[in-house]
């Protein structure tokens, strides 16, 4: 004897969650939806989780305030090193910047790939920041979600969720 387990169509079965997740916020500043985008993408394509890149792009990137962005020797939203070896045009255009901070975020555990990733600078306290914010901003994600993956569920058909 066995059971079927029916659930509804507004399961979430993909690890993905995040994806249908709005830019997040900090302090009122919301990042940038053209940004979110691209961690978002970048994220999948390099396995890093988005949130955790977000905290990272909100201390790097000052906030997320783009006209404060590009000061040498660190640019961009994820502040990477001039000294970095990608194209300068990657470097100064914030989706390009994202992408390559995206990349550098790759591996495991993340206080290891933190400490690489600020190695320079390295203190403490940058990590725990990072991974204070990334919870946070995981958690507010979260919540936000739950709700809009039921509204996104009433009305669709069968197979669909």
């Amino acid at each position: 004897m066995f059971f079927l387990l029916l659930l509804p169509g507004t399961a979430r079965t993909d690890t993905n969650w995040w994806e249908q997740a709005p830019p997040p916020v900090v302090h009122g500043q919301v990042m940038p939806s053209h940004w979110w985008a691209e961690v978002k993408r970048s994220s999948k394509r390099y396995h890093v989780n988005p949130f955790l890149a977000a905290a990272v792009a909100w201390i790097e990137g000052n906030g997320w305030d783009g006209d404060r962005i590009g000061h040498s020797p660190f640019w961009g939203p994820m502040g990477i090193n001039e000294y970095c070896p990608v194209p300068y045009q990657l470097l100064t255009d914030p989706l390009g910047n994202i992408r390559v901070g995206v990349a550098a975020l790759r591996g495991r555990p993340p206080k290891k790939v933190l400490k690489r990733y600020n190695a320079k600078w390295f203190k403490d306290h940058y990590i725990r920041d990072v991974m204070a914010l990334k919870r946070q901003l995981e958690q507010e994600a979260r919540m936000l979600v739950g709700p809009l993956a039921a509204a996104q569920g009433r009305g669709t058909s069968q197979g669909q969720g």
